[in-house]
């Protein structure tokens, strides 16, 4: 009868420490794809980082071509400006000297004079209005660029926004796979300490 109960007791304490081994080999499977997971959503969430980080450099680009655009812009408009005064007093001195012309031939040199001074502020203005269609253009290809740069931006800010949802779940997953994990080795403890105290 003793024998017969000792070897029941030591079936029992067989299957019971084999199911703490099956326990415990799968803790150990679900803690390794944890880890894997964990490196996974490491790798992306770098790559994540990586990315934000050139969006931000081509968005300072972006602006500071954009402030360029802008000063070249400004500056444009106040050589047109100029050149619209400049242009309106050569309209001006111009009509003068026809009313000159047609008063008196005496007063035709004094025409010529106002109309040689009419010419050189044209061609001024011609001059500033060349520059500042000049500065025009190069703000419109800055700004051109500008818009490039902040596609681009907005771009690789989606996708790294998209690889940091990734990481997200797949460290989520981690936790689960982990917290499992933690669960089965806790049932293997069990089963072990169970053992130890049958065996003692």
């Amino acid at each position: 009868m003793f024998s017969q109960i000792f070897f029941e007791k030591m079936s029992l304490l067989r299957e019971k420490l084999l199911k703490a081994v099956v326990l415990t080999r799968k803790a150990v499977v679900l803690t390794r794809k944890a880890v894997v997971l964990t490196r996974k959503a490491v790798v992306l969430t770098r790559k994540a980082v990586v990315l934000t980080r050139k969006a931000v450099v081509l968005t300072r680009k972006a602006v500071v071509l954009t402030r360029k655009a802008v000063v070249l812009t400004r500056k444009a408009v106040v050589l047109t400006r100029k050149a619209v005064v400049l242009t309106r007093k050569a309209v001006v001195l111009t009509r003068k000297a026809v009313v000159l012309t047609r008063k008196a031939v005496v007063l035709t040199r004094k025409a010529v004079v106002l109309t040689r001074k009419a010419v050189v502020l044209t061609r001024k203005a011609v001059v500033l209005t060349r520059k500042a269609v000049v500065l025009t253009r190069k703000a419109v290809v800055l700004t051109r660029k500008a818009v490039v740069l902040t596609r681009k931006a907005v771009v690789l800010t989606r996708k790294a926004v998209v690889l940091t949802r990734k990481a997200v779940v797949l460290t989520r997953k981690a936790v689960v796979l982990t917290r499992k994990a933690v669960v089965l080795t806790r049932k293997a403890v069990v089963l072990t300490r169970k053992h130890l105290v049958i065996t003692t």
